[in-house]
């Protein structure tokens, strides 16, 4: 019989997984639509081949689990799949934060680089005058 705690925590980890492919899903929609001209694509589609293979192991792992078992069995099993949806979570995050190949939407909707505007803070930080 399903113990009203293991379902819950197994739903609990199915949620978490489901919430980081959903944003995933929007950041490599969002990416795809401010690269109009396809410059990223072959970046984005790599991201997009590294993450979301071993996030759909992970959610067909956690909901296979069997929830008739010890409570600390399956609670060990879902916080294992726990982290590596946070290993998945901050590889997405480095990658997309990092790299200047994939544009990003400025708040006027146009499309920016990741590396720009830096330029001023660094002369500032040498000693030297930003350009206004």
């Amino acid at each position: 019989m399903a113990r009203p705690r293991n379902l819950s925590r197994v739903a609990e980890s199915v949620d978490e997984v489901d919430r980081f492919a959903a944003e995933l899903d929007r950041w490599l929609a969002s990416a795809a639509e401010v690269d109009a001209l396809g410059r990223y694509s072959t970046q984005i589609a790599a991201l997009a081949a590294v993450l979301r293979p071993p996030l759909a192991r992970c959610r067909d792992h956690v909901s296979a689990l069997a929830v008739d078992r010890d409570s600390g069995a399956v609670y060990d099993d879902c916080r294992r799949a726990d982290r590596r949806v946070v290993f998945l979570r901050r590889l997405f995050r480095r990658s997309s934060r990092r790299s200047a190949y994939v544009p990003v939407r400025s708040g006027s909707g146009a499309g920016s680089s990741c590396s720009g505007g830096t330029g001023g803070r660094r002369r500032r930080a040498a000693g030297g005058r930003a350009r206004s």
